[in-house]
């Protein structure tokens, strides 16, 4: 017998799907009249579960530290002491932390669940580092190669300026990735949005003559905007291109499932994430494969579902569905529409380019379209010109129809002072951020990738925390992306000098901000009487750890709904 498991007696995540979004009647403090509320509940969504001997951070204000925490039918019936608790247990399991720490399950802000998962199923993974040249990363590809039926994709995943890490400095031509296949379309992707390709894959993917990839179109019948291919003097291409990641063959709706149901609990629930926003990039079938392995018990990860427009369907399509935010259920819901307003920021060979996927006119009608509609829109920003011509959009929609909303910039890096700061929040704007995934070397500061994040909170601010995770990044977690939030630039940190935060608004910026970001507050991210029974446990104790231990503490369980679904 585990010896966690006090008493315990078979349970398992709710099958019942509910759609609603009211949490019921108003919860109250009073223990009673908790266990009553819960007691008249609707239809069961989860399980039974006290978890005792813990040292609770439940983020709420009104009762910010506990010992123990009660749940009834996977949400939350009281938080207090391991005596409160167990005298209302008589019956159900009890799950003994051991004096670790428990927060609120984590809140992924931005990922593409399916894609990192289709990823580590189907394609070679050929990270720098490991990998250290190009040699090495071309002779497991063309042993790829050998062993896949003819005309199949041969698919390799590397890191985000791979081209600077391997010892060649380049990226890989397409005559090199011929000599790997001319059987097989072939394609080296470094990050999402910059891939080499070869002849087959060119030709397959509409780009090799450039009369063809210059007439390219969107869902929405518009010519495609922000995909560069570089040719040589002859006008063939070289074998670089930029933002062609949708134009990919897409995976069958069985293939998705096998690889949800393969990877997504050690790549997303081992990591304590409880919650994600999720975004297919290939196939809107990936959104079934989710709600099937969700009804089956097999991804206990709960999903918020936005659609990218218009690379996956055209904006009109979404609001002739009739979804509105928040529609499904505790598990699966409709969250909104994605635009990509700019890619990478240039073409693959270090040169500066505006990727643009709109004209401002143009996004300021599709902002002002969905903002009308009752759609929150998520923004990819990279480049300070795109966070210009977003926020723009934004603000002229707000002065034809001024009303409350939480539309988002994702990946706002240029964000760079208070002042812009202020203006966000002026318009209500919301902003979602990657902390560093790694330990860095130590510096002043001046060199580090993350956001302003204290002057943020400073201002009222309330960012989010993002995996961002598609298939490129190898090894991330929100453990990570707070002690890079917390550690000084001397200790390891990412932030710049003098904007690392404390443990807990690093929390915050994993939980019960991100929840915020998707209108879900009242659901999860603290733990409070009548929220979702989501946790995280952790190895080790983030407030009295200090500079490089924080990067060592992990996830030593996570607990969904009241069912313990992970225990390293």
């Amino acid at each position: 017998m585990n010896r966690r498991d006090l008493l315990a007696y078979g349970t398992a995540l709710g099958g019942a799907l509910v759609f609603s979004n009211s949490l019921g009647d108003q919860a109250t403090t009073e223990r009673g009249d908790v266990l009553r509320r819960d007691l008249k509940a609707g239809p069961v969504s989860g399980a039974d579960l006290a978890v005792v001997n813990a040292k609770v951070i439940t983020l709420e204000p009104s009762q910010p530290r506990a010992s123990a925490v009660l749940a009834r039918n996977g949400r939350i019936a009281l938080v207090g002491s391991n005596r409160d608790v167990l005298a209302h247990a008589r019956g159900i399991r009890v799950f003994d932390a051991g004096g670790q720490v428990l927060v609120p399950g984590f809140v992924d802000a931005h990922t593409h669940l399916e894609m990192a998962c289709q990823a580590r199923a189907y394609q070679l993974q050929c990270q720098t580092p490991p990998y250290l040249s190009l040699r090495e990363i071309f002779e497991e590809m063309r042993s790829r190669a050998a062993s896949t039926p003819r005309g199949k994709w041969v698919i390799a995943r590397s890191s985000f300026n791979m081209q600077e890490a391997v010892q060649e400095k380049r990226l890989a031509t397409r005559i090199e990735l011929d000599s790997i296949s001319e059987d097989h379309p072939v394609a080296l992707f470094a990050g999402l949005h910059i891939t080499s390709l070869n002849t087959r894959a060119l030709k397959e993917l509409g780009l090799f003559d450039e009369s063809s990839a210059a007439n390219l179109r969107w869902k929405d019948g518009r010519i495609r905007k922000g995909t560069s291919v570089p040719r040589d003097a002859n006008g063939i291409p070289i074998g670089v291109a930029t933002e062609i990641y949708d134009l990919m063959p897409a995976y069958a709706l069985d293939e998705t499932r096998q690889a949800l149901s393969r990877y997504s609990k050690e790549l997303f629930v081992a990591k304590g994430i409880t919650s994600a926003t999720t975004m297919p990039i290939l196939t809107n079938d990936d959104f079934r494969a989710d709600q099937e392995l969700q009804r089956s018990g097999g991804m206990p990860i709960r999903l918020r579902a936005y659609y990218i427009v218009p690379q996956r369907t055209t904006l009109q399509g979404v609001i002739d569905m009739g979804l509105l935010p928040g529609m499904g259920d505790d598990w699966f819901r409709f969250g909104g529409v994605k635009f990509f307003v700019d890619g990478t920021e240039e073409d693959g060979l270090g040169n500066p380019l505006a990727d643009y996927k709109w004209t401002q006119e143009e996004l300021n009608a599709a902002v002002l379209q969905a903002h009308a509609a009752g759609l929150q829109i998520l923004m990819h920003v990279i480049g300070r010109g795109a966070m210009d011509m977003a926020v723009t959009a934004i603000e002229a929609a707000l002065r034809v129809l001024p009303k409350p909303h939480r539309h988002r910039l994702e990946h706002a890096y240029p964000i760079e002072s208070a002042a812009d700061v202020r203006r966000l929040m002026a318009s209500g704007i919301r902003a979602t951020f990657t902390p560093e995934q790694v330990r860095l070397p130590a510096s002043d500061g001046a060199d580090r990738r993350n956001p302003p994040v204290r002057t943020m909170i400073r201002e009222g601010f309330e960012p989010m925390s993002c995996t961002d995770v598609a298939g490129t990044i190898p090894v991330f977690s929100p453990l990570v992306g707070i002690a890079s939030f917390v550690a000084t630039p001397a200790e390891g940190g990412g932030t710049p000098r003098d904007e690392n935060v404390s443990f807990e608004d690093a929390l915050r910026t994993w939980t019960i901000w991100s929840a915020k970001g998707a209108f879900e507050e009242s659901e999860k991210g603290s733990l409070g009487v009548g929220k979702l029974a989501d946790y995280a446990i952790l190895s080790a104790d983030p407030e009295q750890r200090s500079g490089p231990e924080l990067f060592d503490v992990e996830v030593s369980a996570t607990i969904v709904g009241g069912t313990v679904v992970y225990e390293r």
